[in-house]
């Protein structure tokens, strides 16, 4: 409902609301059109009509997928790939679509096939200590995640809400109440399967 935004979020949803004189959707479609990509699927719940205005003109071909309840980033991911939204067989990159970003979207795609993972999370470093949960990592394996959202290490990284995910990861995604971190991801992280990318370009 986006209540961190509030009063601009009265009559759009997050993903609606402008920046930089465009709704912060769009920027991730152009963000996602420069690196090449056709087709994205768009979740849509609180004010869904309005990610919808937000998105006409987009440079890419798209589909929404309409939730009735919010079904957590895994349980949405679910719920598109059984309407048949989303080429299963194939890589997925997930974004958060409230996002302005200027990552290097083919450095990572190119990380990923590279290390083989099943996923790969695009991390940034965190020297001001902002809060976001910690994302550890040893080498370039995501091996947990801090227990609140106040950094622990001395050079925290934080997740940017972007990552890539194979058919194998996608196929344990439900469409119930569920979240990719929490409840898809833990085993593979713990057969050494998740990627950490790091990239510390501009990142809002």
């Amino acid at each position: 409902y986006g209540t961190r935004l509030w009063p601009l979020t009265i009559a759009r949803a997050k993903p609606a609301v402008p920046f930089l004189g465009r709704p912060l959707v769009r920027h991730v479609l152009d963000w996602l059109h420069t690196a090449g990509t056709a087709h994205a699927v768009i979740n849509t719940s609180y004010r869904a009509e309005t990610v919808q205005q937000a998105t006409e003109g987009a440079p890419v071909r798209l589909a929404l997928s309409p939730e009735e309840t919010p079904l957590g980033t895994a349980g949405a991911l679910g719920l598109a790939r059984d309407r048949a939204l989303l080429e299963a067989e194939r890589t997925t990159i997930i974004v958060n679509a409230k996002l302005y970003l200027e990552l290097d979207l083919e450095a990572a795609v190119q990380a990923h096939r590279r290390s083989g993972a099943a996923v790969t999370m695009v991390l940034r470093n965190n020297p001001t200590r902002a809060h976001f949960r910690e994302v550890k990592v040893e080498g370039e394996r995501v091996v947990g995640f801090g227990a609140s959202r106040a950094p622990e290490s001395e050079a925290p990284l934080a997740f940017t809400g972007v990552h890539l995910v194979e058919p194998e990861v996608l196929a344990q995604m439900q469409a119930r109440l569920s979240d990719t971190v929490h409840d898809v991801y833990p085993p593979f992280i713990e057969a050494g399967r998740v990627h950490a990318h790091i990239d510390d370009r501009r990142w809002w």
